[in-house]
């Protein structure tokens, strides 16, 4: 029989390494039902903003949870900085998304929500975290040179969320001078699954005019 109305406005309020500089709301509880309405979080210079809700709360059982999100504009940078605690002094990129999701709260939630959400990296460095940094050393002794000519990038991809991984069909990131596309899982517990292509020169480059000369 809960009837209660908050309004919140916190500075460096979060969860593990994910601490935001500001992070506001308003939650409204009624009954075994809470809303989260307004969410405005400054994070690593973007913003996220959102709502959502659970059902069941003191009820005895674990609570149905919603949530509905967007991010814009998040340094990318940052967000690896404070992710790994290590600093990332060749990354740059900013980081958009949104994400629709619902499952059932309690131990082990991730595994159990499904959901589905989009990414997308502006003037990136892709090819410079450790996730791709195989992949450029060993094109860069395919085409001598070509690693050093792979910095700019934009990535995107649409996804779903289920079975505790998260699965997309239309992943890419696209250079100057390479576009990577790709479909697969990528685990919550770090593990990836992917099928890749490598293409050399994006279209309508200067590279790839000479290339062709």
């Amino acid at each position: 029989r809960h009837d209660l109305d908050l309004e919140t406005d916190v500075r460096r309020a979060g969860l593990g390494w994910a601490l935001a500089d500001r992070c506001a709301f308003t939650l409204r509880l009624l009954g075994d039902t809470a809303y989260i309405n307004e969410v405005d979080i400054e994070f690593c210079r973007g913003r996220i903003r959102g709502s959502g809700e659970a059902v069941g709360i003191g009820t005895g059982s674990e609570p149905v949870f919603r949530v509905s999100a967007e991010a814009a504009d998040v340094d990318f940078a940052r967000l690896l900085e404070a992710r790994s605690g290590r600093p990332e002094d060749q990354i740059r990129g900013t980081l958009s998304g949104g994400l629709e999701a619902a499952g059932v709260a309690g131990a082990g939630a991730e595994r159990r929500a499904e959901g589905r959400g989009w990414i997308r990296i502006r003037d990136g460095q892709m090819f410079k975290i450790p996730l791709f940094g195989g992949l450029s050393e060993f094109l860069g002794r395919i085409v001598p040179g070509l690693n050093l000519l792979m910095r700019q990038t934009d990535a995107r991809a649409t996804f779903t969320v289920k079975d505790g991984r998260l699965h997309t069909d239309d992943a890419a990131i696209e250079g100057d001078v390479i576009v990577l596309t790709g479909r697969g899982d990528y685990h919550l517990d770090g593990r990836l699954d992917f099928d890749v292509q490598v293409k050399l020169f994006k279209q309508k480059t200067l590279l790839r005019g000479l290339a062709h000369m």
